[in-house]
């Protein structure tokens, strides 16, 4: 069984067979813009932090300079987009991408209703009963149901991108459903982030509480179930200013989480396991946990230790000291995603990404950035792949 969640009146066979249309439309903007508004208006935004920030991100979109004469790039047609359970306003980024590509999208959100995701989905059937001249008919419509192989194989025969975001093994069930030859399919899968702080710079800086706040935020406000979530924070520098840096940033996360993360008995037992796993595997790792548990994090001496494989969430960290970004070039694999950074300037970051030449990490980022979506994500420039160049010589 398929709900139809917006547009109220959409129906899915009309959606997968509407043609494409050109990228950067005015009409998607022209929504983006009013659903911001509409946001912005409604004083129980505030209530959702998440849905704040895509409505801040909406409104910044920036519209591009294109000689549509002589251009002719346009959507490749039907997306299917399959969006994760775990990050609730990921379906609005993924069908934004979608619409400025100038294709048609067929989003699956979520099983589970969060409170969140109902509140958008509200607003965004408010904005378009308001006004008709986005010319988006027929452009996208928003679905729910079961995990049922028989609804995604028919949805998928109709794509010509299928967009799976999700755990390795939700992809794996995924492809089973076939998508015609000439169709293209990109997976957000499993990824793992980290965090690099520079000891001596964090030492002098007048921001440690801002900082506390920032990596919160990319780590907390999701439980670490965010693939930009740090799980491994690296300290780079001499022992002495490490060891003194660590200290420190930690008391004042620990301030922040005693006020302000709430956990749950089966959180900690998770996390428990977990650490009980690592320690058993690793003996000479030290567990060091808050007094209300809402902090654990291992001391390392190690990165090789797959700690990947040991990713938790709720506030489960490891910690590793290094004496220079070069350190990590031997270790990060094609799965890591986000570095989230303090205390570098651009220059030693560029001579990093361009010296190290590493397989994973598509993105650097400041502390408290890394949930800020971008339509370059996890390597793919989304409108350029999303979209195809028609070409015309005489």
């Amino acid at each position: 069984m398929i709900e139809i969640l917006s547009p109220a009146h959409g129906t899915l066979e009309e959606t997968l067979t509407t043609k494409p249309f050109e990228i950067y439309s005015s009409g998607a903007f022209l929504f983006l813009r009013n659903l911001a508004q509409s946001i912005f208006d409604d004083k129980m935004s505030r209530k959702f932090p998440d849905v704040m920030a895509f409505a801040f991100w909406c409104r910044d979109i920036q519209f591009p300079n294109i000689d549509t004469e002589n251009s002719h790039r346009q959507g490749r047609g039907v997306i299917f987009h399959i969006t994760p359970g775990n990050v609730p306003i990921n379906f609005a980024y993924s069908l934004v991408a979608g619409l400025l590509s100038g294709n048609v999208n067929v989003v699956r959100l979520p099983s589970k209703k969060f409170e969140q995701v109902e509140f958008l989905l509200e607003k965004i059937n408010e904005v378009l009963e308001m006004n008709e001249r986005f010319a988006l008919e027929n452009r996208f419509i928003l679905v729910r149901y079961p995990r049922e192989k028989s609804i995604n194989d028919y949805i998928s025969g109709f794509c010509d991108v299928r967009i799976i975001w999700g755990g390795n093994q939700s992809i794996l069930d995924v492809r089973q459903s076939r998508i015609p030859p000439r169709s293209t399919e990109i997976t957000f899968a499993d990824r793992y982030s980290i965090c690099a702080i520079h000891s001596k710079n964090y030492l002098t800086s007048l921001e440690k509480i801002k900082i506390a706040q920032g990596f919160y935020n990319d780590t907390y406000l999701f439980d670490q179930n965010a693939c930009t979530a740090p799980h491994l924070i690296i300290w780079i520098g001499d022992k002495e200013s490490t060891i003194e840096a660590s200290k420190i940033f930690w008391s004042t996360l620990e301030k922040l989480t005693s006020r302000r993360y709430s956990i749950e008995p089966i959180q900690i037992i998770d996390k428990l396991v977990a650490a009980a796993r690592f320690s058993a595997e690793n003996p000479m790792a030290k567990l060091i946990k808050s007094p209300d548990n809402k902090i654990f994090r291992f001391e390392i001496e190690d990165m090789s230790l797959n700690l990947d494989e040991y990713k938790s969430h709720s506030g489960l960290f490891f910690e590793v000291r290094i004496g220079n970004l070069n350190g990590l070039e031997e270790f990060v694999g094609s799965n890591f995603q986000t570095m989230t950074q303090f205390g570098f300037e651009l220059r030693e970051l560029n001579e990093f990404v361009r010296g190290a030449k590493l397989r994973g990490i598509d993105r650097v980022v400041p502390i408290g950035k890394s949930l800020d979506f971008s339509l370059v994500w996890d390597g793919h420039d989304l409108i350029s792949t999303l979209s195809r160049e028609i070409t015309i010589s005489v």
